[in-house]
């Protein structure tokens, strides 16, 4: 798969809404994972969607070239609306309200009266618009949001208002439910702007939807197949589509005929998008994507251009009034749980859902090639590779599988035998294999696989995890016990080591035979200075899990903890802790040093993390406006300067990559506002620029060579 249209914070004045510049970069699915809550087409080019832990994706052409960005810190952004190309807003949980007036290139916090989760916004122009969300919070601003107004309460005490829709100043109608009670849905109209509502109708369900199709038309969805259509202003409401029981989310109509609805699969019906061409009279549901993916929102423009987001970051598009979809996100969006690199370039993940899943890269994680595996029903837990060509995985269902040739043909060792399999490890002669997981299970195997032999351990829980010092030395870790086990002898006995500590273990490292870690709950990391002989409790900070650990030496370790990173420099003396800031859970983590790692997680998610940027100091406000393109670049770059700067100064610029390493440095007159900076001597691959000037300022950017 080739990501060739993905872009890295392309505008810098980005920077106003992230509030810091991230370590991870997105490298799979394109162009994210988390899920997508709503999205806004203003045009057939001009489009933007929003989601799950402060994701945002824009395009600029109908999803051609996306732009990521991630807001950390922000908690979910449910919605977006734009009244131009320069205007637009963004709300979300927590009260959160961002505001554009340049297309997005800057985006500004805007405070509000309630911190309440915000679901929904609409303008009518570019002065007056609505904010609703929940315990039935209305908002509006009539002087471009410079403020805004919390106008009396929705009735009913409790409600979430999900859908706000005004026809003009005073006409506007909102849907919501009853978070108070029991999740009873309602839909109430406003004719004066929406200081005073009137219930139009209520539903033992939830209601989610809202669109209008005509004069006095207003249709809704929500839960169990909720449908409802009135054409008389809401005096009246007759249901549309009996006898379908999924959860609608979203509805859109062109004009009086054309309606489109997205849902969540279920048993009854694994459809997720629904639509009439004869005014909702009647429905046909379609499954766009694959089995199983929700879609959450829809934008319609006209029959020939009609957009859908959904779980995953997944992102359609129907040219032909829904006949057919083409999809604008791409990726394998397979749950993740292990990764393996045999250098900063070749590497592996592996995971799956129903069936087993190897991705692998030879380009840092730019482009990623899902592999031909055996589709049985299992999903993969582990992954190593011994040099560039022999790699073993195995699987929750008792899935091993072996590579003589980097992955482009495995071979099955043994399928649905020995379930729970949870790691693999090869040893140097590359023919002896050991695998570990539930039931206390050792299997070892001298052969490659062709037969194995059951290892006692002496112990009934899962195993969770292993490592090994030099080729004889060896631990594993129990995810429910409380004992350690330990070989010398390459695995073919095995003894207990027990620690006086309780509380489950599922990870362990050792970088030599005296100095050790292991991960435990709640954030702690049990340490040794005497080959295990005994033990002393460490802290790290965190609240999460400590399920992935490595140390380089018996000084510097690092490892994940839910959604944080923890590094220590000191032996665990102390720990510090980077959150990685994504939805998604660290399920598997490479570690190339101390410094870079690979982190996969749910939903397909890759990214790669370098801190070889952290001592760049961050963008000051007089390189605010600094853009680069073209980026992606092949061979010139362009960097434009602020006009505020004298553009007869000259600027020293320095690029560096992933691994923190000098790729160039030049001293640069622009030519106007341009910097012109040749790129074609640089392989292929993610960078960073600094940019320095004589006015004291310094700005940088990410930036990307492809070819």
């Amino acid at each position: 798969m080739k990501k060739t249209t993905l872009i890295f914070l392309l505008m810098l004045s980005c920077k106003a809404m992230f509030g810091q510049f991230s370590n991870y970069v997105w490298m799979n699915p394109f162009p994210q994972a988390n899920n997508l809550e709503s999205v806004f087409f203003l045009n057939n080019s001009f489009g933007w969607a929003v989601g799950q832990d402060g994701a945002v994706v824009h395009t600029l052409n109908a999803g051609a070239n996306w732009v990521y960005e991630h807001v950390p810190g922000t908690g979910n952004l449910n919605d977006l609306f734009f009244v131009n190309e320069s205007q637009g807003w963004i709300v979300g949980d927590g009260g959160k309200v961002y505001q554009t007036i340049n297309g997005g290139q800057d985006w500004t916090a805007v405070a509000v009266p309630t911190t309440q989760d915000l679901k929904s916004v609409y303008f009518i122009n570019a002065y007056i618009g609505w904010i609703v969300g929940g315990d039935n919070v209305v908002l509006r601003t009539v002087d471009h949001g410079a403020s805004w107004q919390l106008l009396s309460s929705t009735p009913g005490s409790g409600t979430a208002i999900k859908k706000v829709r005004f026809t003009d100043f005073n006409q506007g109608w909102v849907v919501g439910y009853n978070v108070a009670g029991n999740n009873g849905g309602m839909v109430m109209k406003t004719t004066d702007g929406g200081v005073t509502w009137t219930t139009k109708y209520t539903s033992s369900l939830p209601i989610t939807g809202l669109t209008f199709p005509a004069q006095d038309t207003v249709v809704v969805c929500g839960s169990s197949g909720l449908l409802l259509r009135t054409t008389d202003n809401g005096q009246n409401w007759g249901a549309l589509a009996p006898g379908l029981t999924n959860d609608m989310k979203d509805i859109s109509f062109y004009g009086t005929d054309y309606g489109f609805a997205v849902m969540l699969p279920n048993q009854g019906n694994q459809h997720n998008l629904m639509h009439t061409q004869d005014g909702g009279i009647t429905w046909d549901t379609t499954l766009v994507g694959w089995k199983d993916v929700p879609l959450n929102a829809l934008s319609l423009l006209d029959p020939g251009h009609i957009f859908a987001a959904g779980d995953g970051g997944v992102m359609f598009l129907s040219a032909d009034a829904g006949a057919t979809w083409s999809e604008m996100s791409a990726g394998n969006h397979a749950n993740l749980y292990a990764a393996d690199f045999v250098d900063s370039h070749k590497g592996w993940v592996a995971g799956g859902n129903a069936t087993p899943v190897v991705l692998r890269t030879t380009d840092t994680g730019w482009d990623w090639t899902t592999l031909d595996l055996p589709q049985w029903n299992d999903h993969l837990t582990d992954i190593t590779f011994f040099g560039q060509n022999i790699g073993v995985v195995v699987g929750a269902n008792g899935s091993i599988l072996s590579t003589p040739n980097g992955g482009q043909r495995w071979d099955s060792l043994s399928y649905g035998r020995y379930p729970g399999l949870k790691r693999v490890h090869i040893f140097s002669d590359t023919n002896s294999i050991l695998v570990i997981g539930s039931g206390g299970r050792i299997l070892r195997s001298k052969n490659r696989g062709v037969n194995w032999d059951s290892i006692p351990s002496g112990n009934r829980w899962m195993l969770s995890d292993m490592c090994f010092q030099g080729t004889a030395n060896g631990w594993i870790a129990g995810h429910d016990s409380t004992v350690l086990l330990k070989t010398t002898d390459n695995g073919h006995s095995w003894a207990t080591i027990h620690t006086g500590f309780t509380g489950g273990f599922y990870s362990v490292a050792f970088p030599d035979s005296l100095h050790g870690s292991i991960g435990c709950r709640q954030g702690r990391v049990l340490h040794t200075v005497d080959g295990g002989l005994t033990w002393q409790e460490q802290q790290t900070g965190v609240s999460g899990t400590v399920d992935h650990l490595r140390f380089f030496d018996h000084l510097r370790g690092t490892g994940t903890a839910g959604h944080d990173r923890i590094l220590t420099t000191d032996g665990g003396a102390t720990w510090q802790t980077d959150p990685i800031g994504y939805g998604q859970l660290a399920t598997g983590v490479y570690f190339l040093d101390l410094h870079t790692c690979y982190i996969t997680g749910e939903r397909g998610m890759v990214l790669h993390y370098s801190d070889a940027f952290s001592g760049i100091q961050e963008i000051t406000d007089a390189l605010g406006m600094l853009k680069v393109y073209p980026n992606p670049a092949e061979t010139t770059l362009h960097i434009v300067l602020p006009n505020t700067l004298n553009p007869g100064n000259k600027y020293s610029i320095r690029i560096v990559d992933m691994m923190g390493r000098v790729a160039g440095e030049f001293n640069l007159t622009p030519q106007g506002d341009l910097l012109t900076l040749p790129v074609s001597s640089l392989t292929c691959g993610l960078y960073l620029l600094q940019v320095n000037g004589l006015e004291g300022v310094s700005g940088r950017a990410r930036v990307q060579v492809q070819r």
